[in-house]
């Protein structure tokens, strides 16, 4: 037994190191092109399949009881943690109220040079990006500075530190629909960053939120608010977490998966956000560049939304095929099992956004720094940052190439934990280890094509 624990430690060794030289090698020109690489992309293709199946592998001889539950109990941080916690919220909850009025009236009201006013950048990087890494460190951050909570909050005459009673991890069809409604926005329109059309979307989804959470109260927004949902999700993996007594704590990252229940409309949400972000690395490909070439307006947009509705409806497919199979194997209703799994799908998720959008937010992250000074395009100069210009050469292509590749492999890698993990709590060892073969595969084909869209291959 030491033996083949030796044996299986060490392969799994071997083939993160490989992924590790494969990502430096690849990195060392950039993945901007695959005729940069040094090293052919099925090289680093491969390297990072293996990983994840030698990971699988190691999950299967060691791991043979749940151990997720206990380990995501944390420490506490104590009171004073806590304390200073409390008031940072509560900064931030006024910070970002403003800001949020800042964006829509920009929006509405500012230039409509859409390379001048700060809405589009505001709200497709630092929001989208942001609120996913910061959700991602901090468990249940955007749920307790949410400007629309902090709106409904006074209305109705609430404290802030209200608990909630909607488990982690639950969705609304609402849910669905608003964080659906945003990424077409951002990927399938043919004009997202225009001012006023973002104005639009802003108000709309703002009036909804604030109604819902004026009339049905604060939990509504956890469940049908799109970004709350996501940041209730990725908040799951958060090292820093609220504890069930109100008090801020300390936990492994990724633990806090294991206490998710989500519902049908969760498997739903995550394989929208999932398929998403698929589609916009499938949108650098050279075929679906010849398919969209001298597309314009409405037909382009219409074009962009079969395309997304494709590649979510084929990320789907994936996702219930396998979860079917495993359905088979565990003689369990395959709705059942789609929900017990699609916890291991948010580090997927995870790390998909940040391979996707690293670059943009270190690069366009800038550019909103400078447009701080002017919001509205007026030529003003409020911070001193008008004469700033972007520093292409703040993280190198190197650097790039590292984030994307690894992110992608320590997700999958992370995602077959949680799967294993849940089996082994269903199931005994040998059936666990079983059950999760087609989960496995599909989280290998995810690898794969997640890097081949990576690497524009």
């Amino acid at each position: 037994m030491r033996l083949r624990r030796a044996i299986v430690i060490g392969g799994l060794a071997v083939a993160a190191a490989g992924v590790t030289l494969f990502a430096g090698a690849a990195g060392a020109h950039g993945v901007g092109s695959r005729g940069d690489l040094p090293l052919p992309v099925w090289q680093v293709v491969w390297g990072a399949a293996i990983a994840v199946v030698v990971s699988f592998a190691a999950l299967g001889l060691l791991w043979v009881t749940p151990r997720l539950v206990d380990a995501s109990t944390g420490v506490s941080l104590g009171a004073r943690a806590t304390r200073t916690i409390d008031w940072l919220e509560l900064a931030t909850r006024v910070f970002v109220l403003g800001a949020s009025a800042v964006i829509v009236t920009a929006a509405w009201f500012g230039t409509d040079n859409a390379a001048v006013n700060i809405s589009p950048i505001a709200v497709f990087v630092i929001f989208w990006v942001g609120l996913q890494v910061a959700s991602a460190v901090v468990g249940g951050f955007w749920t307790r500075v949410n400007p629309f909570d902090t709106i409904a909050a006074a209305v109705r005459r609430e404290r802030f530190e209200q608990p909630s009673a909607v488990p982690a991890g639950r969705a609304a069809p609402l849910a669905v629909i608003s964080i659906g409604a945003f990424l077409w926005l951002e990927l399938a329109y043919h004009s997202p960053a225009d001012p006023r059309v973002l104005a639009l979307w802003l108000s709309i989804h703002s009036a909804v939120m604030i109604g819902g959470g004026v009339r049905y109260g604060r939990d509504w927004l956890r469940l049908n608010d799109g970004f709350v949902v996501l940041a209730s999700l990725l908040g799951a993996m958060a090292p820093l977490y609220r504890r069930p007594d109100g008090r801020v704590g300390l936990r492994l990252p990724f633990t806090g998966l294991s206490r998710l229940e989500p519902d049908r409309w969760t498997v739903g949400f995550v394989l929208v956000v999932l398929g998403s972000t698929t589609f916009d690395g499938i949108e650098g490909v050279d075929v679906w560049a010849e398919i969209i070439a001298g597309r314009s307006g409405w037909e382009l947009t219409v074009v962009n939304t079969i395309g997304m509705a494709w590649v979510v409806a084929a990320v789907a497919a994936v996702y219930h095929t396998a979860s079917w199979f495993t359905a088979r194997l565990t003689q369990r209703a395959q709705p059942d099992v789609a929900e017990d799994f699609v916890a291991s799908l948010v580090p997927i998720m995870f790390a998909y956004a940040i391979a996707h959008y690293f670059s943009l937010f270190v690069f366009e992250g800038q550019n909103f720094i400078i447009q701080a000074s002017d919001p509205y395009g007026e030529g003003w100069n409020l911070f001193g940052t008008q004469d700033n210009t972007v520093d292409f050469l703040l993280v190198s292509t190197a650097l790039i190439a590292w984030v994307q590749v690894v992110s992608i492999v320590v997700g999958h890698i992370a995602g077959v934990t949680v799967a294993h993990d849940r089996a082994v709590e269903r199931h005994d060892a040998a059936l666990a280890i079983r059950s999760q073969y087609p989960m496995l595969a599909a989280m290998v084909a995810y690898t794969v094509v997640g890097l081949l869209l990576l690497l524009n291959a």
